[in-house]
């Protein structure tokens, strides 16, 4: 699904209204980046009654890395005479905090010990990254090369494993999710939420695994997490739908295809994975992913493993090849190259790790494939299950479902376009700087797009309804749906003061801050919404 306009779905931005506000607006990361100069709490109230905050340096230009230090600041009075002094020293005020604190960008160079010497500057450290301890127990996690390459680590500290309400559905050849008969439950499913599916190989409500690859991919997406066995899934609060299309010896038909996504998007799903692909184009196919988007499902597809542009809509094979109605998602390697055998073209939407099983380029005495837990050998539900390395278009699919499942789990009105959308536009870019037909918008961050869905904000530093000024916040939402929307303003005493109310579709609304805070009061504001909208 080629996406023309690749911005960052709710992502935060700085406004200065004229006049009285101060500040500017700078680009980041090839599309977007604002400069917060953002305070809070009562170290802001004694810092705004002195100065704008102007960003002091020309940042633009500098070269130097510069980082973050944490200062401990004396009294209001010694913020104001500490910040007059940064002018000349180069620095910047990312931020102010309470109980006396704020974050100072300095150059690399600087040292605490310089920080210290400025007026009313008690201590300053540098602002030590912490993460939190997400890092599975699962012996195998050690081996899974794939989600290191794509953030995952950091995307289960912003999501965890995702919602239950989230229904992933994986239309292949079934999964092993039931001990019956001569089929045994995967091991590593023992937490793993299992809702209804189907089988249309046999035509009846048990779509059991008699191949393994379905079995692989939804391990992919959501084997147990965290229980000291195997191998970790990324969405593994997410709930998993298999439905069976393809048989034994992992081959079927359109039909069979077209029928398991009609069921999945009938069914709730919300996330249909298809690791699956014909070189010839279905129309039945084609309109079954055009019904699941029209039902607010996104259907993630592998590109093809024939390893070109083979002429195909956009050289994918069906179903990656329905254009706007799929998420199309070719491999990569531990290189972080194009994977041999990955399909290319203009319907290329991105890529994740997909692996190389003749290569060992991490060195753990492994092919690079990716690994998770599947059948023994292939095609034999009675081997019993180990960890296995699979490689493919189809096992880089899984994981950017498992993505899409977490950000919906944090935001459920997301639609297929607002997916697509943040997903390739947070994508980490790969060979020529741009899309490309070898690598799409390039390699999938899952934190990136969890980052991005962020509650839209706009930050207003200083105001006041003083006499002789006039305060008022417009907000725009240009969506059709309402939005939800918070003020919070900050006043000079440190008290905060909470307004909130709803702003219509397509409308605009405009707020009068005297009418909320008082006469002779001095403020800074945050102005949020769970919907993307404008304010100043």
């Amino acid at each position: 699904m080629s996406v023309g306009l690749r911005t960052l779905y709710g992502a935060k931005a700085i406004i200065y209204s004229p006049g009285y506000y101060s500040g500017r607006l700078m680009r980041q990361r090839g599309e977007v980046m604002k400069r917060k100069m953002v305070a809070s709490g009562v170290i802001i109230a004694a810092i705004l009654a002195f100065s704008a905050f102007p960003a002091w340096g020309d940042r633009e230009k500098a070269e130097e890395p510069r980082v973050n230090y944490v200062v401990r600041l004396r009294d209001g009075g010694a913020a104001h005479n500490m910040l007059s002094a940064a002018r000349t020293a180069e620095l910047a005020l990312k931020r102010a905090l309470p109980h006396g604190l704020c974050v100072v960008e300095a150059p690399a160079h600087t040292t605490p010990r310089d920080l210290e010497r400025l007026p009313g500057v008690m201590w300053a450290e540098e602002d030590l990254p912490f993460k939190a301890a997400k890092t599975p127990n699962d012996p195998d996690y050690p081996k899974q090369w794939n989600l290191e390459k794509i953030n995952m680590p950091e995307a289960w500290d912003r999501a965890g494993g995702g919602d239950p309400s989230v229904v992933i559905a994986v239309v292949d050849s079934g999964v092993a999710y039931r001990d019956y008969g001569i089929y045994s439950k995967a091991p590593d499913f023992a937490s793993t939420l299992i809702q209804p599916g189907y089988d249309f190989i046999e035509m009846d409500e048990t779509p059991d695994d008699a191949y393994g690859h379905g079995t692989h991919v939804a391990a992919i997406i959501a084997s147990s997490f965290g229980n000291a066995f195997r191998a970790a899934g990324m969405a593994y609060s997410c709930a998993i739908m298999p439905v069976r299309v393809l048989g034994g010896d992992g081959a079927g038909t359109a039909s069979s295809v077209a029928s398991g996504i009609y069921y999945a998007a009938d069914k709730g799903a919300r996330v249909i994975c298809l690791s699956l692909a014909s070189p010839r184009h279905s129309r039945a196919v084609g309109e079954a992913v055009a019904y699941a988007y029209q039902k607010g499902a996104l259907c993630v597809a592998a590109a093809g493993n024939e390893g070109s542009d083979p002429g195909y809509p956009g050289g994918m094979d069906c179903p990656a090849d329905e254009g706007n109605y799929v998420l199309a998602v070719g491999a990569t390697d531990y290189r972080d190259q194009r994977a041999h055998y990955s399909n290319y073209g203009s319907g290329l939407d991105l890529v994740a790790p997909g692996g190389d099983l003749t290569r060992d380029d991490n060195g753990d005495g492994y092919g690079d494939g990716i690994p998770q837990e599947s059948y023994r050998v292939a095609g034999n539900c009675q081997s019993g299950f180990t960890l296995a390395w699979g490689e493919g278009t189809s096992m880089s699919a899984p994981q950017v479902a498992a993505t899409a499942g977490l950000m919906l789990s944090i935001d459920p009105k997301l639609t297929p376009e607002d997916i697509t959308q943040i997903i390739t536009s947070t994508c980490r870019d790969l060979g020529p700087a741009g899309r490309d037909d070898y690598c799409g918008y390039g390699l999938l961050d899952a934190e990136a797009a969890l980052e991005a869905l962020g509650r839209s904000t706009w930050y207003f530093a200083e105001g006041t309804t003083r006499s002789g000024f006039e305060e008022w916040i417009c907000i725009l939402n240009s969506n059709d749906q309402d939005a939800l929307t918070e003020v919070v303003f900050l006043m000079a005493d440190g008290q905060l003061q909470k307004t909130g109310f709803t702003v219509p579709g397509k409308s605009r609304f405009s707020l009068n801050v005297r009418s909320v805070v008082g006469d002779d009061k001095d403020v800074a504001a945050t102005v949020s919404s769970t919907k993307p909208i404008f304010a100043e």
